[in-house]
């Protein structure tokens, strides 16, 4: 599978969800990983727990759509009506060099986000904790750093801090040129 590629194996089978939402009520990506090594196991927990769910998981070889982007998700407590969340599969506790192995499932996650930030009009801008203690709600960020702010009262601490934020942002810069310049193709759904 390609990085634009996605299943609906799991698509809008969650059992956590609160309402739907307009496309401008949309400002932020949210990265997380799922503390499992696979996608198809990130996404089964998330279509059969009560308080979690999340717009995407994937991995090295899969994306997984789970619930719709205008349907506000369960991913990071108090903030999910202005926020999309992507899942890779992964541990906090991973160190950059297991995560940089991954290198695929990152690509996946930088696809992603570029391709909404796109289509949600959203900046390249990673938000801190201490922006988004100031009311910034427009770029993207991790599910730490939500937790960290005063606007959520989550305790998660994903992607990690060995999270290799700087590839991120290399791939992320490659594919916001690519869908600018229309080099990158669109989301595919395939079997």
């Amino acid at each position: 599978m390609k990085s634009n590629e996605y299943s609906d194996s799991f698509y809008n089978k969650q059992k956590c969800s609160g309402g739907s939402r307009t496309p401008s009520e949309i400002t932020c990506v949210v990265i997380h990983s799922t503390e499992g090594t696979t996608a198809i196991g990130g996404a089964h927990t998330l279509t059969t727990r009560t308080d979690a769910s999340t717009e995407l998981v994937l991995d090295d070889s899969v994306t997984y759509r789970i619930v719709p982007e205008l349907t506000v998700p369960c991913g990071v407590r108090d903030v999910n009506s202005w926020t999309l969340h992507i899942e890779q599969a992964g541990l906090a506790s991973w160190s950059e060099k297991t995560w940089r192995v991954r290198v695929k499932t990152i690509q996946r996650a930088a696809y992603w986000t570029a391709f909404w930030m796109k289509k949600f009009d959203i900046p390249a801008h990673f938000l801190t904790v201490s922006e988004i203690d100031a009311g910034k709600r427009r770029g993207y960020t991790s599910h730490n750093n939500l937790s960290l702010s005063k606007v959520s009262s989550s305790t998660h601490t994903d992607p990690g801090p060995n999270y290799p934020w700087a590839l991120f942002r290399n791939l992320l810069a490659f594919y916001r040129l690519g869908f600018r310049l229309k080099l990158v193709k669109g989301p595919r759904r395939v079997a």
